[in-house]
């Protein structure tokens, strides 16, 4: 019977021949998950529970209580302190968790989907006790509302299903922060953006940094203006407009990248030229991605800089000017909430690199080939992956692990490069 990293091979169904060479071949939107230090009940296939601290490979879902995605491919994950959340590429959304609260299933520790709903969900977002995403361009939300971050006028929560939000069949992207959502209308190509919920520090952008804001409105001062990007960090929110950076909230660790450590309690711009795409605000450090693909970086370093240094960014900086991570970056992840990040993993060119802080129980990942894996920090990029050119990354998420300490769990949505 062949075992490959100590896994009877012949119960992973669709891997292919995993370390053999030639050929190798990766399941297109297959799963890949490090279990770390994670308390092992998050995660179950046909009632068998996994030891942490190992490494383990699904094709499909299928033999995940029968959870089948037929031929989606994950396409975003994100987790919370509950569980964690998948949309599929044919407009599904899964979920696994450890409270039926907070699943929107009816299950625990079964990855299974999301019966509210249709198969219409385009965009899913985390909080610490929440989760609210969009399914036939309306809100939903399930979870903790004691800020209003759901945005409907008043501070009830939603546990079991999901529950709708806001009927208006427009929205086109969400982003969550520890207890305020920001969302983007894409009525009438406006791109506006709305927030909701906790006003503590000027996160929401609405002038004030007390109490909560019940309804989704609009930030102060840029009503009617065109936003492409929006991302909430633990107590701040950045967004793009023009392809400038603005930014509102926290700011005591230059995560707005303005050059101070002064709070703000509107959006204002925070970037000195137009040449940005994505951005995304995590804890103590903000991330964006440039025109060209570029990596630019702010706030603290916490080894998450991945240039080999550990000095705080005041502004906002280009690392990796040299070398082969100079552009083609895509994607940034981050566990952002209440706690300090314990690395940030980044897609470039469709290969998923790895920085991480050295601090107990958050430098699990692997080494440069699959399946081994070691508690050595590194102050450089390091790859998932080693040379092999059929692997590609598109999605991954951390998350806390038993007593909501950061223990990290990784998924990773392979598909061939070709």
């Amino acid at each position: 019977m062949p075992f490959i990293n100590g896994i009877d091979t012949t119960l992973i169904n669709g891997l292919g021949q995993i370390g053999v060479t030639p050929p190798t071949v990766y399941p297109s939107g297959g799963l890949v998950v490090n279990s770390a230090a994670l308390k092992p009940s998050l995660l179950q296939s046909n009632g068998i529970i996994f030891p942490t601290g190992s490494s383990y490979f699904y094709s499909r879902p299928n033999r995940m209580d029968s959870a089948s995605l037929g031929t989606s491919d994950w396409t975003k994950i994100v987790g919370n302190n509950f569980g964690f959340y998948l949309l599929s590429s044919s407009g599904e959304l899964y979920a696994i968790g450890t409270n039926v609260s907070y699943t929107g299933t009816g299950k625990t520790n079964t990855l299974a989907k999301v019966t509210t709903g249709s198969n219409g969900w385009t965009d899913i977002a985390a909080g610490t006790s929440f989760v609210v995403g969009i399914c036939d361009s309306k809100l939903f939300a399930l979870g903790v509302n004691n800020n209003g971050q759901f945005g409907r006028g008043n501070t009830t929560s939603i546990f079991t299903n999901f529950g709708i939000i806001n009927n208006n069949a427009w929205w086109t992207k969400v982003s969550a922060g520890n207890d305020f959502v920001m969302v983007i209308s894409g009525s009438g190509g406006s791109g506006s953006i709305f927030s909701a919920g906790n006003n503590v520090s000027g996160r929401t952008g609405q002038n004030t940094a007390t109490g909560n804001t019940l309804t989704f409105t609009q930030p102060v001062n840029f009503v009617g203006s065109i936003f492409t990007d929006v991302s909430c960090g633990d107590d701040f929110a950045l967004a793009i407009s023009a392809s400038n950076i603005y930014g509102t909230g926290e700011n005591g660790d230059y995560t707005l990248g303005n050059g101070n450590q002064t709070d703000r309690t509107t959006f204002g711009l925070v970037s000195s030229t137009s040449t940005f795409t994505r951005v995304f605000a995590f804890t103590d450090f903000s991330k964006a991605i440039g025109t060209t693909g570029s990596h630019f970086h702010t706030g603290n370093e916490n080894n998450t800089r991945g240039d080999n240094s550990n000095t705080a960014v005041t502004t906002w900086t280009r690392l990796n000017t040299t070398g082969q991570l100079t552009a083609s970056w895509e994607n940034f992840y981050s566990y952002h909430l209440s706690l300090i990040s314990p690395g940030v993993i980044g897609v470039n060119n469709k290969r998923p690199y790895f920085i991480g802080q050295n601090t107990t129980n958050t430098e699990w990942m692997p080494s440069s080939s699959w399946g081994q894996y070691n508690q050595t920090a590194t102050g450089t990029w390091t790859a998932f992956v080693s040379s092999s050119s059929n692997v590609s990354c598109s999605a991954a998420a951390w998350a806390p692990g038993a007593l909501g300490i950061t223990e990290p769990l990784l998924m990773i949505n392979l598909t061939p490069s070709s």
